[in-house]
């Protein structure tokens, strides 16, 4: 493995410090607060510029390729997501819908994982209503097929 290091602009360093703290159930409000006060572990000595935020994505700046808004925090219960990984790059809010047919999925909640490029990462996110319909979901579909690919689901 290699690591790249590019430049990157104030606003992207704050979308992907904002979806990281949004997949991990944390306020992405109080990350960027914190990262525009300096206050963010080892960002004692940057100063960034206040971000605006559209109504529509509510913590995150606009940036290129995200999608139009997250999904609602109320459905993201410890235990109710499901991670997916191995997803084909091309895979739909549609294919992961049809994917889960049949399966208590909350519409509105899958989340296409995305890189700074705003290309598809083959990871993705999808609430249920309940743990036990999350839980029944990794069951049965973990390693089956979208496409020519297998899915791994892991409860997150």
């Amino acid at each position: 493995r290699y690591v790249e290091v590019f430049r990157s602009t104030r606003t992207e360093m704050a979308t992907a410090m904002a979806m990281a703290a949004y997949q991990l159930h944390m306020d992405p409000n109080i990350v960027l607060a914190s990262l525009q006060h300096g206050l963010a572990g080892g960002l004692a000595n940057i100063n960034i510029p206040p971000l605006a935020m559209p109504s529509g994505f509510p913590g995150l700046p606009q940036m290129p390729g995200l999608p139009n808004r997250l999904p609602p925090r109320g459905h993201h219960a410890a235990g109710c997501t499901v991670r997916l990984r191995g997803l084909p790059y091309r895979a739909s809010h549609a294919d992961i819908l049809d994917f889960f047919r049949g399966y208590e999925v909350i519409p509105e909640s899958v989340h296409i994982q995305l890189d700074g490029q705003g290309r598809a990462t083959g990871d993705a996110f999808v609430a249920f209503v309940s743990p036990d319909a999350a839980l029944r979901a990794v069951r049965e579909k973990n390693r089956t097929y979208i496409g020519s690919r297998y899915v791994e689901l892991f409860v997150v």
